[in-house]
């Protein structure tokens, strides 16, 4: 009797089924979203609008079954309509991702922009919370490099 030895699912597969996941996320386009997959790793890259479109994505890998681990950092939120965006569009998108994140007081933390540069200030309780601000501006398209300033008043439980 002749066996073969295989995963119950092939790697383009398992992809396949991250893709037909997608199509169940509100407001994306699951075409704006490249999926990879090696070994039940998931990579997402692309460009959605918005974080809710973003953690939507990384969600719907999720729910995929035999999916290890999920890398997202090369999908990114669109900011504006074109092209690059303005120090003012960049500076509102980073203040809205940091308002929708979870983790995250955002009453405590604001963001400015410059030339590419975001500029994060204020405090939180914790060092999560300041890592996970840092991690919803990094998203954002446009963002070059992060200028951290938020003080921990505390460590993370």
């Amino acid at each position: 009797m002749n066996s073969v030895l295989s995963s119950p699912r092939s790697a383009r597969n398992l992809a396949d089924m991250v893709r037909g996941e997608l199509r169940w996320v509100d407001d994306l386009d699951p075409s704006a979203v490249a999926v990879t997959e090696r070994h039940g790793h998931v990579g997402l890259t692309g460009v959605v609008g918005s974080w809710a479109e973003r953690e939507g994505a990384v969600r719907a890998a999720r729910r995929v079954p035999e999916v290890r681990s999920i890398e997202a950092d090369g999908l990114k939120i669109r900011v504006g309509t074109s092209g690059t965006p303005v120090d003012s569009d960049l500076a509102k998108a980073a203040q809205e991702a940091i308002r929708w994140h979870l983790a995250i007081a955002h009453e405590t933390v604001h963001a400015s922009a410059h030339g590419g540069v975001v500029m994060l200030e204020g405090s939180v309780a914790r060092p999560c919370e300041r890592d996970a601000a840092e991690a919803a501006v990094r998203a954002l398209v446009g963002v070059d490099v992060i200028d951290d300033r938020i003080w921990v008043r505390g460590a993370c439980p």
